[in-house]
């Protein structure tokens, strides 16, 4: 049976037979649907109509639905309104496409901002720069500041400029530690970018602190004496963490993500009968074993402080103490009339006063941990200087002694250089 025009009707869709070439039945009442029968026997409404482009009318087919999935009346009214739609040059397939691969790229870049975090980017790139000789150094910028800060699963797209702004107003008393964040995140967004893990790299956008000038501040005699008057009378911790940190010379530990050598100090390190206090390599900034002979106005201090844990300076027992910054500049600077000067300087205050006592300067180093700048010394050189470690803290202990009581210490030892 030769392609048939008439006016469709569900029987007349029933009773048409297959042949062995497929045919159409065309509706004479709405003539751009039509009905196409295949040899095997399955039927299916199609319309064909003009669809107005920019490059002129162009014939477009279309199969709506098969006859047992869609009602005669319903594929006349959807061949009407795709003739009318192509008038107007609207292709609702093209149209249902490109929604289509809207939706599918944006499911892409979900799947690609729940892939592309900051934690994924930071064991990439510890993974790729394993080899680098301060990949430890990058580690802890990374676990102490960067994932802290902004969050693990943080989509890298999220880390913007004005997210970057906003850490670096957080960090303006800290500029050097800001600028070894940077410098740490701006390699990571360059391998990112690299990997097309990001489009671009925010860091560049946000420029480093000047380079300071090396850090000057010491403490006078007159300020080490109401430092001293001070700290006694205040019932936390932190009293007794700068004192001690003023005898012992070592790290005071002022953030929550880093609490140093004093701040997260603990009772089972310290030896009292022997009067030694041992750093563990994981805590030490050269991440060497440290050990601090304790002089007796050192042992005062500790044997002053009430044991509430584990911790040494704390106030719940179960943490190191935080928010020396915050004491320092509410309660004991104001008390001292003193501005500007911070925790670390007693470390400085320590070294200085050591020159003044003419203690050697590698034994100086040697108090306070600094590496030696000596690579034959770093490898071959393992004596530990304990007594002459122990003896120049317990003459700058009695020179502080001197300083907090008005006495002169008949006792100070000199080491001669």
């Amino acid at each position: 049976m030769p392609n048939q025009k008439l006016k469709l009707t569900v029987r007349a869709i029933e009773n048409a037979e297959p042949e062995a070439k497929a045919h159409i039945l065309r509706d004479t009442q709405v003539t751009s649907l039509y009905v196409r029968v295949a040899p095997t026997g399955k039927k299916a409404y199609y319309t064909n109509y003009r669809l107005r482009t920019a490059d002129g009318l162009k014939q477009k087919e279309v199969r709506l639905a098969a006859t047992g999935e869609m009602t005669l009346e319903v594929a006349r009214q959807e061949a009407t309104e795709r003739k009318l739609e192509g008038q107007r040059g609207f292709d609702r397939d093209a149209a249902m496409r490109a929604e289509l691969e809207a939706q599918a790229a944006v499911e892409a870049e979900e799947q690609k901002i729940a892939t592309n975090t900051l934690l994924n980017l930071a064991d990439t790139y510890l993974f790729e720069k394993r080899h680098k000789k301060s990949i430890g150094e990058d580690r802890r910028q990374i676990e102490n500041g960067l994932i802290p800060h902004f969050g693990a699963d943080k989509p890298l797209g999220d880390i913007t400029k004005a997210a970057l702004m906003k850490r670096k107003k957080m960090r303006a008393d800290d500029p050097t530690a800001f600028n070894r964040e940077r410098a740490v995140l701006c390699t990571m967004f360059n391998l990112a970018v690299d990997l097309d893990m990001a489009d671009r790299n925010p860091v560049l956008g946000v420029k480093a602190f000047p380079k300071n000038a090396p850090k000057t501040r010491v403490l006078s005699d007159e300020e080490i004496a109401k430092l001293w008057k001070v700290t006694e009378g205040l019932d936390s911790p932190y009293g007794a963490a700068l004192r001690f940190g003023l005898l012992t010379g070592q790290r005071p530990g002022t953030k929550a993500n880093n609490p140093g050598e004093i701040a997260a100090m603990r009772w089972g390190e310290v030896d009292m009968d022997a009067a030694v206090w041992t750093i563990p390599a994981t805590r030490t900034k050269n991440r060497r074993e440290h050990t601090v002979p304790l002089s007796p106005m050192a042992l005062e201090v500790l044997e002053g402080i009430e044991r509430r844990g584990d911790y040494v300076f704390t106030t719940d027992g179960q943490t190191p103490y935080q928010g020396l910054v915050k004491a320092l500049r509410v309660r004991v600077r104001p008390a001292m009339e003193c501005e500007n000067w911070g925790a670390h300087d007693l470390r400085r205050t320590l070294y200085t006063g050591m020159q003044r006592l003419r203690i050697p300067s590698d034994i100086i180093k040697r108090v306070v941990n600094h590496t030696d700048d000596d690579v034959l010394v770093q490898t071959y050189g393992h004596y530990d200087f304990e007594e002459e470690k122990r003896a120049a803290l317990e003459a700058w202990a009695d020179k502080v002694r001197e300083i907090v009581t008005g006495a002169a210490a008949d006792n100070v030892l000199r080491l001669e250089a």
